[in-house]
């Protein structure tokens, strides 16, 4: 067993978070859309008039890179960018159907892998690890 300490708990956590990465990408190569892409897909979903500084500001990452990631999932047909009438700057962003399809895969297939992730642990364990977590916010 390992030392308690603050180094090994969060490495523990990564190592988790990475583990559920790398399998949702492997899920998702057929959808040839990233974990991260997903992400966005799902943000845009939830946040309505979202535009391209949102996604900026969410992400911390440059205008620029993210405006060849927003290219890129439009050119795939996964978003759609529009441009308001009371608001000529900013285009909205919003999901196609097909932007919907791989978002509904997507959440599946996390779903799937998370339980895979603490099929592990019994009920109590899990409780038990939500309220560790909790306390560490």
């Amino acid at each position: 067993m390992h030392k308690a300490n603050p180094d090994t708990i969060i490495t523990l956590i990564d190592e988790i978070s990475v583990t559920e990465q790398t399998q949702l990408n492997q899920i998702l190569k057929s959808s040839k859309v990233t974990v991260q892409q997903a992400m966005l897909l799902r943000y845009i979903d939830k946040n309505p008039k979202t535009i391209q500084a949102d996604i900026v500001k969410i992400t911390q990452r440059k205008a620029a890179t993210v405006s060849t990631l927003l290219g890129k999932m439009e050119k795939n047909g996964l978003i759609i960018r529009t441009i308001p009438v009371y608001n000529t700057r900013n285009k909205e962003l919003s999901l196609t159907d097909q932007g919907r399809r791989v978002l509904a895969f997507f959440s599946d297939s996390q779903k799937e892998v998370r339980q895979q992730l603490v099929a592990g642990l019994t009920e109590a364990q899990q409780q038990d690890l939500i309220k560790l977590l909790q306390q560490m916010r």
